[in-house]
């Protein structure tokens, strides 16, 4: 598959199927999915969703209530803003971002599907204590 460097942005609403694609939404209620090996979903925004379906994919959400899934292996889902929710895929990452209240700091909580309790395929939000909990969407 022929490699495109461009990029699709849009103020909501992105599919991409291009092998490394990014997608790019932002706005209240985007959406921005990929489905190129490599590819990647980015959405900023409250009610923001992100998705990317192949291999060594990621997806990143910020804003509010914003969900990120990358649901292909070695795949890396993060989402940066508060009260996400994040999956992934067969060896893949969760990352997300929350605020520690004890240390007043920003700090960083990284799951590997498939260890330590982490499910392939669930979704999970942080508790109070930045713990990954399962959660259902």
């Amino acid at each position: 598959m022929k490699h495109n460097t461009d990029t699709h942005i849009n103020r909501g609403n992105v599919l991409s199927t291009e092998e490394k694609f990014p997608s790019v939404a932002t706005e209240h209620l985007s959406v921005a999915m990929t489905r190129g090996k490599g590819s990647s979903a980015i959405t900023t925004g409250d009610g923001s969703l992100s998705v990317a379906y192949e291999d060594e994919s990621h997806a990143i959400a910020m804003g509010a209530n914003a969900l990120a899934a990358a649901m292909g292996r070695n795949s890396i889902a993060e989402c940066l803003g508060p009260d996400g929710t994040v999956a992934a895929g067969l060896n893949g990452i969760i990352l997300m971002a929350y605020l520690d209240k004890k240390s007043k700091r920003t700090r960083l909580r990284v799951g590997y599907a498939g260890e330590d309790g982490i499910v392939v395929g669930q979704p999970y939000k942080l508790d109070e204590d930045g713990n990954f909990v399962a959660v259902s969407v």
